[in-house]
């Protein structure tokens, strides 16, 4: 099942008259230019601009490492050559950090985008702050410096057209464009090196081999008005443009969230692949030494931490700054049937657990900074045990309900942890997804290997590097099966090799997140998606069919579990921004809203970059 989504496609003009006959290019999917596949001949033959650094605020030509926080609306930044910091309140919770040098002062100015209205808030370093209605809720901010005069134009692209909406500063004017398509990610950079940027969008087209693993496309627009088609990346990979080898030209690259991999296409350099992050870990690549290149780095949202390969020395730093972020795990903790609301802190490993019956909240430490928890009821006595999976070491440490603790090692280093009961005997199995050869980047099937507590080591390939693994128990038999979703396919390809049966499911879009469950409590798990754009569900019921519902907001986490003991999986999601849960509980159709107190604050921190 198929389910298309209708962004908002109103608009406000302020101060401009919409362009009587707006700029249109279409791309069409099967776009081929005679410069596919070459950044470097697009070159203007002059020599590259040079390009001030989005994330540059004091203008030393550093760019500062930079958190917003939603709580307080609250900039903070850390010079790393001085250790100077600064703080400035400049926005509200629900913004979106939009820095940019919109005054041409050399410096960054801090901005936010209101998605719920398209209003721009900008505090010019070297003018007076602004106010601007430009688009609409929906629309994706993308300043960049599109007219060449030194300042960054206010800019929206609208996924649901595909549509570029551009004020340019040096003539207050603006343009529509259309230069992309749904799903497209927008990446304007400056990658012929002639002082404007760009239009660029990077999109995963349909499969071309036998895994389903998607090819990312780059579709560039030059100022120029020449186009480029270059394939780079596959699908699930972050864009990440940015002039690595400091030629003055954006080259292409990726970043692979699943693995910490970044491929460069450097414009002068040429491919590299660099491993630097892990599962987790958001890019925030810019030039924080002032040699001109942009350097490989992360955030870590779950401790708070930089991490930052200077390419001038070679070096690494790594910084904490911020608030560490909270993980969601519910599970039945306390063996009432009932699904218990937790989180996990693992900038101090702590555990924070509310006993649904009582009202409880019991808090224990287990685990540390890198490690991602995998609860489950490993001993099989109908309660939910702590455990971690530390991906450093493939190390799994888990503390039973007993309070008895024992550490397994089983797995490889990047491997992603699928705890489940496989063998059907009650206790949960220790479990890995190893998606690809994380040595020779070969597109390979994925392989799954089990530790089962009765029936002993199992394993097999499924799935592919392009897939999530989601296994349960969809047949109803007592065992999990090994399952994925394809997001390119918009596939479930779920196997039983016990029984030799298959089923495939056809549900979904590409960026929607597979949460499977028992929705209609008939004993098998559904396939289920969760749309963390506008929080919409879609539900394959097994048994009471197709449904789709709404329960959440943008920036939701989904947690479905049965919260109310009836048998059947709720709607759930975990607020990051008040650290609130919400319940919707299939037995009553009441909502339930908890609280969990934490240490650290309620929101957690958005790493701010210029693009």
């Amino acid at each position: 099942m198929r389910r298309a989504v209708v962004l908002a496609a109103s608009f406000a003009w302020v101060g401009l008259t919409a362009p009587a006959a707006a700029t249109r290019v279409f791309l069409e999917p099967s776009l081929r230019s005679a410069a596919s596949g070459s950044i470097a001949s697009l070159r203007t033959g002059a020599a590259a601009v040079p390009r001030h650094d989005p994330g540059d605020f004091d203008g030393d030509g550093a760019a500062e490492i930079t958190i917003f926080r939603p709580s307080n609306a609250t900039w903070y930044s850390l010079n790393l050559s001085t250790s100077a910091s600064t703080a400035v309140a400049w926005g509200a919770p629900s913004d979106l950090p939009t820095p940019a040098d919109f005054d041409g002062d050399g410096r960054s100015d801090r901005a936010v985008f209101r998605p719920s209205d398209g209003t721009w808030a900008i505090a010019g370093s070297a003018s007076a702050p602004a106010v601007v209605v430009w688009g609409a809720s929906g629309d994706r901010p993308v300043p960049a410096d599109y007219d060449g005069d030194g300042r960054a134009d206010i800019a929206i692209f609208r996924p649901a057209t595909g549509e570029w909406w551009i004020r340019y500063s040096a003539s207050d004017t603006g343009a529509v464009t259309v230069w992309g398509q749904r799903y497209d990610v927008p990446a304007p950079a400056d990658y012929d090196g002639d002082g404007r940027d760009d239009l660029a969008v990077f999109r995963v087209e349909a499969p071309r081999d036998f895994l389903g693993v998607q090819t990312g496309h780059w579709y560039v627009r030059y100022s120029s008005g020449a186009t480029a088609d270059i394939a780079w990346g596959q699908s699930r990979d972050i864009p990440v443009a940015g002039d690595y080898d400091g030629d003055g030209l954006a080259d292409l690259a990726v970043f692979r969230p699943a693995t910490g991999a970044w491929r460069i296409l450097g414009s002068t350099s040429g491919p590299t692949t660099t491993a630097w992050g892990a599962e987790g870990d958001a890019p925030v690549p810019a030039d924080y030494d002032a040699d001109g290149r942009t350097d490989l780095a992360v955030y870590r949202p779950r401790t708070a931490t930089w991490h930052v390969v200077a390419s001038q020395t070679g070096g690494t730093i790594e910084v904490p700054w911020g608030i560490p972020s909270e993980t969601p795990v519910a599970a039945d903790y306390f063996n009432d049937g009932n699904s218990d609301p937790a989180s996990y802190v693992g900038a101090i490993g702590r555990w924070q657990i509310l006993d649904s019956n009582s009202g409880a909240t019991v808090a224990i430490a287990w685990g540390t900074t890198s490690d991602i928890p995998v609860p489950g009821d490993y001993d099989g006595d109908g309660l939910a045990d702590l455990a971690v999976f530390r991906p450093s070491t493939a190390v799994w440490y888990i503390r039973g309900s007993a309070g008895v603790a024992w550490s397994t090692s089983f797995g490889m280093v990047g491997d992603q942890p699928v705890p489940a009961d496989y063998d059907g005997d009650g206790a949960t199995d220790i479990a890995i997804f190893r998606p690809r050869d994380r040595v020779t980047w070969r597109l390979e099937p994925g392989t799954w290997g089990i530790l089962q507590s009765t029936d002993g080591p199992a394993g097999g390939a499924w799935g592919s590097s392009a897939d999530i693994a989601a296994p349960a128990d969809y047949d109803g038999d007592g065992r999990a099966e090994l399952a994925v979703y394809r997001p390119g396919t918009r596939d479930w390809l779920i196997v039983n090799f016990r029984a030799g049966t298959f089923i495939n499911i056809h549900q979904g879009e590409p960026l929607d997140l597979p949460v499977p469950g028992d929705y209609d409590g008939d004993g098998r798990a559904d396939a289920a998606l969760f749309r963390p754009s506008d929080a919409t569900w879609l539900v394959e019921r097994s048994t009471l069919g197709a449904v789709t519902m709404r329960w959440g907001t943008h920036g939701d986490r989904a947690v479905p579990a049965d919260y109310d003991g009836d048998g059947r999986t709720d709607l759930a999601v975990f607020r990051p921004s008040t650290s609130e849960w919400l319940i919707h509980e299939s037995a009553s159709g009441a909502t339930r809203i908890v609280v969990l107190p934490t240490q650290w604050g309620s929101d957690p921190d958005v790493p701010v970059l210029g693009r």
